[in-house]
């Protein structure tokens, strides 16, 4: 969760080892409703994708990939 309290921060397929393994990260994806469109575009997104976002329900999502950081997902309520 994030300082304010308004957005969620997950990263994911860091080489670092401090990011979520791909079942939490699932899980969590799938407990906020996230469609199976949206979950696609965020596993092919590759650096040169830039910033990519989309929205469902009550929830934005911003994403970027970097290969040395992995997949950076940031939910936020709209």
């Amino acid at each position: 969760m994030a300082s304010d309290e308004t957005s969620l921060i997950l990263e994911a397929f860091s080489d670092s080892g401090d990011s979520l393994t791909t079942p939490i990260f699932q899980c969590v994806l799938g407990k906020l409703g996230t469609p199976a469109s949206v979950r696609e575009r965020m596993y092919a997104t590759r650096a040169i994708d830039g910033t990519q976002s989309e929205e469902w329900a009550s929830y934005k999502a911003t994403w970027t990939y970097e290969p040395d950081q992995g997949l950076t997902v940031i939910v936020s309520s709209r």
